[in-house]
């Protein structure tokens, strides 16, 4: 960055100090805006804000653990037990948030070939012609989701912190969280029976279905490499789906490579992957992936008119929800878009992570949400505490 960090204009409660690439930022508070407590004083109340710059979470881990960051937003379940454990002798609190409102999923390329591409016809599938049948197909869908023990996944990926989750409204969504919408959860018999309808067998014996021309039934599912929790959830598909005769290939890439493969080059079967959270976290925040013309709508991207009638009754459904005040109503629309999503399956849920994070004591006027940013919504307001002076 070749401007001076102390000339960025900014109009907030911080200004940028110093900015040291792949070390830290350092925020300074700013003595002009307009912010004010109940009492008149100026805010923000620290005088100072920095953000570590680490190369991963083990990384962030090590720096909270000895005393070097104040706070963490990011910690992976199978260290909750060590920071609960050392709260007292840390000198933090390990808050629990609750379940996250970050969503972890799976879907199969279901992509149309758009513009002239050397060895693909346009209109037709971007994967293979005989594996576009079997994942365009709901009940080889549903039958991936009843062959999956997402009890198992949650205390052998997430060490028991985790719930299962059949939305973008998951559970730590109190506004739009609803138990009663379609899910096909555990139940490999009827996986089993769903494929066996299909007139899929396994034929030779060696344990993987053929389709009903013969084709071996596998594909090759991708995530980001950089994130153990996905990748160690990939194999316990590949464990699963083997069990209904299904051979799944897990495939850890580059994040940066597979956002590509998503977005621009199709090159890929299925993708296991997640969704952040918007602000707020309102059905309206995520058009972009449940319209057909959505860039998120990931199993089928930016559709220039919708492709299913079911795609074309959730377009209708989005606009409705986002151009009514009236919350029945919106609660009633965003309920049938998501009955529709799971009945056809597009993407087959996981669970997502129940929320800790460890702050350290010496701060107060701290309220931590599920909710991004989920320690510094009300920075302004946290202030450090005095000091106890030994007598």
């Amino acid at each position: 960055m070749s401007t001076k960090p102390d000339s960025i204009v900014t109009s907030g409660p911080w200004r940028v100090k110093e900015y040291v690439a792949g070390e830290k930022t350092v925020l300074t508070r700013n003595p002009y805006w307009f912010g004010v407590d109940p009492q008149g004083h100026r805010l923000p109340y620290l005088d100072e804000l920095v953000y570590l710059i680490v190369p991963d979470q083990d990384a962030a881990a090590l720096k909270m653990q000895n005393g070097e960051a104040d706070a963490l937003d990011n910690v992976k379940p199978e260290n909750y037990k060590s920071y609960a454990e050392n709260q007292k002798k840390g000198g933090y609190t390990l808050y629990d948030l609750g379940p996250s409102l970050t969503t972890n999923f799976f879907w199969f390329n279901l992509n149309k070939v758009r513009k002239a591409t050397r060895g693909k016809t346009i209109g037709g599938p971007q994967v293979d012609p005989v594996k576009y049948a079997w994942f365009n197909n709901p009940a080889f869908r549903r039958a991936c989701s009843m062959a999956i023990d997402r009890d198992a996944i949650i205390q052998s990926v997430y060490f028991g912190d985790a719930v299962k989750n059949w939305s973008t409204s998951t559970p730590g969504n109190k506004i739009w969280y609803d138990p009663g919408i379609t899910k096909y959860d555990y139940d490999p018999e009827r996986a089993k029976q769903l494929l066996a309808g299909l007139g899929w067998r396994d034929r030779n014996g060696d344990g993987i279905l053929e389709d009903g021309s013969g084709h071996k039934v596998s594909f090759t599912i991708k995530t980001n490499a950089d994130n153990t929790m996905r990748v160690a959830a990939c194999n316990f598909l590949k464990d699963d789906l083997a069990k209904i005769g299904i051979e799944c290939n897990p495939k850890p890439v580059d994040f940066n490579t597979l956002v590509t493969n998503i977005r621009q080059d199709f090159d890929y079967e299925a993708v296991l992957l997640g969704l952040g959270s918007a602000v707020p976290p309102d059905p309206g925040m995520g058009q972009n992936v449940w319209r057909s013309s959505g860039l998120t709508h990931y199993w089928n991207i930016r559709q220039p008119h919708p492709e299913t009638p079911e795609e074309a009754r959730i377009d209708r459904l989005m606009t409705a929800n986002v151009t009514t005040e009236d919350l029945g109503e919106r609660r009633r629309t965003w309920k049938e878009i998501r009955n529709i999503v799971n009945q056809e399956c597009w993407v087959v849920w996981l669970p997502t992570i129940n929320v800790k994070v460890p702050i350290s004591n010496r701060f107060g006027n701290l309220h931590p949400t599920v909710i991004p940013q989920r320690i510094l919504w009300n920075i302004e307001q946290v202030f450090m505490k005095p000091t106890k002076l030994r007598t």
